[in-house]
């Protein structure tokens, strides 16, 4: 869908951190670079300054990485944010969706 130009994907710089480290675990680190590459071509990346880093830290989130992602997607004016811990973003103002709700909803 973001290939054609149906949505506009955007994940953070810590995103993309993270999933090298974690996937890095089982597979072949140039694999998981090859594929966030093409990943790349089709996402913004949303960026972590000092200021998502302020608000972070004087957030009510529970866990400061959450916190992170939610003010750089406020600070990219992301409208969802798609995770598989809704839990965790209770306080968010922009809506919150696991990835199988936000196809539903898309569906529709």
């Amino acid at each position: 869908m973001a290939e054609n130009k149906k949505v506009k994907l955007a994940s953070s710089s810590l995103s993309f951190v993270n999933a090298v480290y974690v996937i890095s675990r089982n597979i072949e680190e140039k694999i998981v670079l090859d594929a966030l590459k093409k990943f790349r071509i089709i996402c913004e990346v949303s960026t972590i300054d000092e200021i998502v880093i302020d608000k972070s830290l004087i957030s009510n989130f529970d866990d400061f990485e959450d916190a992170v992602q939610y003010f750089s997607a406020v600070h990219h004016q992301s409208e969802v944010i798609l995770t598989r811990n809704k839990k965790d973003f209770k306080n968010s103002e922009i809506p919150v969706m696991t990835p199988t709700e936000f196809l539903i909803s898309i569906k529709k």
